[in-house]
């Protein structure tokens, strides 16, 4: 990873949505969906708006004073996960570090990146392009599918 890259979201391949404060990003790729509340929630915008990882771990550091040291690991390691996941990812612009940062007023936590699998299968249906001579709703058969299919 080059510390010096900035890095933005993993666009059309992810989307993130916020609802009452929680983010909530979807990978299309892999049907994996996550939540991010607290710091998490509040660092987010930040992983997205093109920052390269040392200007993001300065921000993070700029929000939560309180956190002290401590605040640098673990948006480090934050950031590493949403690499990971491939939410977020090098891109070409030039790094946009005047981002406006405003210092948190509530106890911090360290970040989580709540990963969800449960609505894999769901998420990665293509109803569209995943169909036989029979259509939709009926999915085409994977090669290496065991499951039986109806055949209507």
């Amino acid at each position: 990873m080059d510390q010096n890259a900035p890095y933005g979201v993993n666009y059309p391949n992810v989307v993130a949505e916020s609802f009452d404060g929680e983010w909530v990003i979807v990978n299309l790729d892999t049907g994996t969906y996550f939540s991010l509340d607290g710091s998490a929630a509040v660092l987010w915008p930040y992983a997205a708006a093109g920052l390269t990882p040392e200007e993001f771990v300065e921000t993070a550091s700029q929000i939560f004073p309180e956190a002290g040291l401590q605040v640098r690991q673990d948006a480090e390691d934050f950031h590493r996960k949403l690499r990971e996941h491939s939410l977020v990812h090098s891109i070409e612009s030039e790094s946009t570090s005047e981002v406006e940062v405003t210092v948190s007023s509530g106890e911090y936590i360290a970040p989580r990146l709540s990963v969800h699998a449960d609505l894999q299968d769901i998420l990665l249906l293509d109803p569209v392009h995943d169909v036989d001579a029979a259509g939709w709703p009926v999915t085409a058969p994977l090669e290496d599918d065991p499951s039986p299919r109806s055949e209507d």
